[in-house]
């Protein structure tokens, strides 16, 4: 096309850009009504661990983790939410299958080949 032609069709609307604006936007649309937990539950979650469940980050998004046991797939229920983690304790969980016995062999692995300090 050439810039005439370009310049004669109108703009198209721009998606607005989604801001996270503080570790947890509970605020956010999509948020909402997640697992069933308000976004006041949602921030009393997130107040009381002080940021991720696992590394205590406070800098990151945090995401709600929940037992699969209870809802397979990426939605849970109220019943079933463990907390919040950020996106790489969340992927650490999700690579376990949810196992507190490989999160056991994992860690004993790491201090077994740790390297003297």
């Amino acid at each position: 096309m050439t810039p005439a032609g370009r310049a004669a069709q109108p703009a198209k609307p721009r998606r607005p850009v989604q801001r996270i604006l503080g570790p947890w936007d509970s605020r956010a649309p999509a948020r909402r009504g997640r697992m069933g937990l308000t976004a006041d539950e949602i921030d009393a979650v997130i107040a009381l661990q002080g940021g991720c469940a696992i590394c205590h980050r406070t800098n990151r998004p945090l995401q709600l983790d929940h037992d699969h046991r209870c809802h397979p797939g990426p939605v849970g229920c109220r019943h079933c939410v463990r907390g919040a983690v950020c996106a790489r304790c969340n992927k650490a969980i999700y690579c376990l299958d949810d196992s507190p016995a490989l999160a056991d062999a994992l860690a004993a692995y790491l201090r077994r080949t740790a390297a003297p300090q």
